[in-house]
C-alpha cells in the first residue's frame, strides 16, 4: 500500500523544511510530525479510531484542522472532510451516511513534546477519503477515492506541472472539496511548503506578496476584484472548478498573471485535463498522463484512468458508475478538438433547448461578460408557451441599471437569435455554492419575480 501520504515520511526525509506557513507561524516538517503524533495518541487514548470506520473532521484552514487531516491520512483512515460553509443539519448528514466519528470536538493535540513518537498502523485502509460531490445537480453524493487513485493523480499533476525546489502552492480552497485536499496531499507526497490563506483573509495577500509560487483558484475568485500586476515568484496559477470567461481570463494574464485553464472533478481526485501553459486557446488543455477521454454520441464526456473514484458510498456499499470498460460518464457537455484538447460546454443538465435549439449557458454568459457594465452573469432557461423554454439571465452590474440594460440590447442585435437572452433580472450578487461555483437554481430563484423583458 502506498505511503507516499505519510508525515512520518515526510519528517524523516526533510525534518527542517517548512512544511506549513500559516498565518505568522511556520512549522518544519518534524515540528508537524511531532503534533500529529500526539493527536493520534490522544484518539487512540480516548477510544475513537474504529476498525473499518471513517474519521470526519470539519475543514477548516486551521492548524488543528491541518494537523488531524494530515494525522489520520498518515494513519490510513478514511476521512469525510465536512465543509464549514454548510449547515450543521447537512455536515450531520454526511456524517450519519459516511457511518464515520466525528472527530471535530477532537483536534487539539493533548502534547508538542518533541519526544513522542508514532504509534503503530493499524487498521490501514486502501480508502484515503469519501468527499462530497459539489451538489450542484441535486443532494451531493459521497465518492470513495483511494489511496492509489490519490498517488497516480499526484504523479499526473506533478508531471505536467513539475515541481522546483522553492516551490510553495497556496491553500486558497478548503479541503471538504477535492481540490483543496489535492493541493495538501500534493505537497505532502512531494514534502513542498503549504502557503495556507485562512478564510477570512484575502487569499492574494499572500500571492502579492510572494509568499507562495502555485495556486489553485476559481474564477468567482478573479472576478470579485480588479486586476493587478502578477507578482514575479508566482509561476502556476490553476484556474478551474468553473467555467472561465475568456475576457476574465485575458484581463488576468494581459497583466501576466501564469493562469493555466484546467478542469477535473472529485470523481477523478481533481485535475483531469490542464493546460501546458498559459495558453492563448480557450480550452482546459489535453488530459494528464495516464487519463483518457472520450465525448459519445450525445455529447457528454466520460473519462479513464487510474485517479478514478472506486465508486459512490450508499446504504453502506460501494457502488460504482463506470462501465464494464471503466468509463465514468461525466455529465459534462465537451468536445474535443484536433489538438486532443478538451472544451467543456458546461452541464448538460443546464443545457437550455429553445424552438429545437440547443443553447449552452457558459456560452451565452461569456458574450454577456463582453457586454460594458457586467461584471457577472449567470444564465438559464425558463418556460415559454410559444418556445418550450427561452434563454434568461441574472446579472450583477457595475453601472446604472439602465445604462447596463442598454449595452446587452446593443450587442444582443448581432447574436444568433435562439441565443439572445429573453428574460434579464439585475441582482446585487449571485448565490454560490459551498465551492465557490454560482448556484444556478438559487439564481434562478432570486431572479424569478425581477426579470425584465429585453
Amino acid at each position: 500500500m502506498s505511503d507516499r501520504f505519510s508525515i512520518i515520511d515526510a519528517a524523516r526525509e526533510r525534518p527542517d523544511d517548512v512544511a506549513l506557513i500559516i498565518g505568522d507561524q511556520q512549522l518544519a516538517w518534524r515540528q508537524l510530525s511531532h503534533q500529529c503524533a500526539a493527536l493520534a495518541h490522544r484518539w487512540i487514548d480516548a477510544g475513537l479510531l474504529e476498525p473499518n470506520r471513517p474519521v470526519a473532521l470539519e475543514a477548516t484552514s486551521t492548524l488543528d484542522a491541518l494537523c488531524a487531516l494530515f494525522t489520520a491520512v498518515t494513519l490510513q483512515r478514511p476521512v469525510v472532510p465536512l465543509h464549514p460553509r454548510t449547515s450543521a443539519a447537512f455536515r450531520q448528514r454526511m456524517i450519519d451516511r459516511s457511518g464515520a466519528v466525528d472527530l471535530t470536538p477532537h483536534t487539539t493535540p493533548t502534547s508538542t513534546n518533541t519526544d513522542v513518537v508514532w504509534p503503530s498502523l493499524r487498521h490501514r485502509s486502501a480508502t484515503l477519503a469519501l468527499i462530497a460531490t459539489s451538489g450542484s445537480t441535486g443532494e451531493p453524493k459521497l465518492a470513495v477515492l483511494s489511496r492509489q487513485a490519490f498517488e497516480a493523480a499526484a504523479t499526473a499533476s506533478a508531471q505536467r506541472l513539475g515541481w522546483r525546489d522553492d516551490d510553495r502552492w497556496l491553500l486558497a480552497l478548503t479541503f471538504a472539496h477535492v481540490g483543496g485536499l489535492s493541493v495538501l496531499l500534493r505537497c505532502l507526497a512531494a514534502i513542498r511548503t503549504i502557503v495556507v490563506a485562512p478564510p477570512e483573509a484575502d487569499p492574494f495577500e499572500r500571492l502579492l506578496r510572494g509568499e507562495a509560487t502555485i495556486a489553485s483558484l476559481v474564477p468567482t475568485q478573479l472576478a470579485r476584484r480588479a486586476v493587478v500586476p502578477a507578482p514575479p515568484r508566482l509561476r502556476v496559477v490553476l484556474l478551474g472548478g468553473a467555467a472561465a470567461p475568456p475576457a476574465l481570463v485575458d484581463r488576468w494574464r494581459t497583466a501576466g498573471w501564469p493562469l493555466r485553464l484546467t478542469y477535473g472533478l472529485t470523481e477523478a481526485c481533481s485535475q483531469v485535463a490542464t493546460q501546458h501553459g498559459p495558453e492563448d486557446d480557450p480550452s482546459s488543455g489535453p488530459p494528464l498522463d495516464g487519463t483518457q477521454l472520450r465525448v459519445d454520441a450525445d455529447g457528454i464526456l466520460s473519462i479513464r484512468g487510474p485517479t478514478l473514484l472506486e465508486g459512490y458510498w450508499s446504504d453502506g456499499r460501494v457502488v460504482d458508475p463506470r462501465d464494464g470498460d471503466g468509463w465514468l460518464r461525466t455529465g459534462d457537455a465537451a468536445r474535443i478538438d484536433a489538438a486532443g484538447r478538451l472544451h467543456v460546454l458546461g452541464r448538460a443538465d443546464d443545457v437550455i433547448v429553445t424552438g429545437g435549439e440547443k443553447v449552452a449557458p457558459a456560452h451565452v454568459e461569456a458574450l454577456l461578460l463582453q457586454c460594458p457594465g457586467v461584471a457577472q452573469a449567470c444564465v438559464f432557461g425558463v418556460a415559454d408557451e410559444q418556445w418550450g423554454m427561452v434563454v434568461a439571465a441574472a446579472l450583477v452590474a457595475t453601472t446604472a441599471p439602465e445604462e447596463t440594460l442598454r449595452s446587452v440590447r446593443a450587442q444582443l442585435t448581432t447574436w444568433p437569435p435562439h441565443e439572445r437572452v429573453r428574460r434579464i433580472a439585475l441582482l446585487p450578487s449571485l448565490p454560490l455554492l459551498p465551492g465557490g461555483k454560482v448556484d444556478r437554481r438559487a439564481t434562478r430563484i432570486a431572479a424569478v419575480d425581477m426579470f425584465q423583458s429585453i
